[in-house]
């Protein structure tokens, strides 16, 4: 996955602070085949993740791409990472993370949730949920 920097253009008259964007996909439901267990990688599973992406607008006014984390690029990112079965949740949380960082290197915080709509635990009735989150 090739690496990109967000383009922003030169801010026009007096700043002071910075503007802090967050661009979020909640809630996606993806088949996977995650878990310790073994029938948990033969039968797979149905998982929600939620991804995160906190990064410092150069341009809060801008109405260009260039200038943002795309939504539909971070949901490809937890797509392809939630392909690749892991024993632990937290193993495939922390590999959306990273695949977040490596393609845009200047953002400031990443949050990853993942959740098990229905682990295999006897007599539970809930889910199971692990986060991942970074902070530069």
């Amino acid at each position: 996955m090739e690496h990109h920097e967000i383009a922003y253009p030169a801010p026009s008259g007096p700043t002071t602070g910075t503007t802090l964007m967050k661009v979020a996909i909640r809630g996606c439901r993806l088949f996977a085949r995650h878990g310790v267990m073994p029938h948990e990688r033969l039968a797979g599973n149905e998982f929600e993740v939620s991804l995160e992406a906190v990064y410092a607008s150069g341009d809060p006014l801008s109405d260009s791409i260039e200038h943002t984390i795309s939504y539909a690029d971070l949901y490809e990112i937890a797509r392809k990472e939630m392909e690749q079965p892991s024993d632990l949740l937290e193993n495939a949380a922390a590999r959306i993370v990273e695949a977040v960082k490596m393609r845009w290197p200047d953002v400031c915080r990443v949050q990853a949730t993942i959740v098990k709509l229905t682990p295999p635990i006897a007599g539970f009735n809930g889910t199971a949920e692990v986060t991942c989150d970074y902070t530069a």
